[in-house]
């Protein structure tokens, strides 16, 4: 999962992004409708970090093709190893 925000400082980005997509992810899991692992490498939740940077554009517009162009390559990697297992 992703959250993106226009900001100017690293504050606004934690509270506009990164806070309301701590509390999307736990509402989906403890719904049911996420599962607590992610699908690609299985690590658990407790084990996920959310990175809050800078990207290179200037407004959410401009970033928008890319943003889905990134959407698109996690739906493919998560359809072609999903369900594989780590091996840790």
């Amino acid at each position: 999962m992703a959250a993106t925000c226009e900001a100017e400082t690293l504050g606004e980005a934690e509270i506009h992004a990164k806070a309301p997509l701590d509390a999307a992810i736990t509402v989906l899991i403890e719904g049911g409708r996420m599962n607590p692992w992610c699908a690609i490498c299985h690590a658990p939740a407790s084990d996920w970090t959310i990175d809050v940077n800078r990207s290179r554009f200037a407004t959410m517009a401009e970033a928008e093709p890319e943003l889905r162009r990134l959407q698109a390559e996690q739906i493919a990697v998560n359809a072609l190893f999903g369900d594989m297992h780590r091996n840790d």
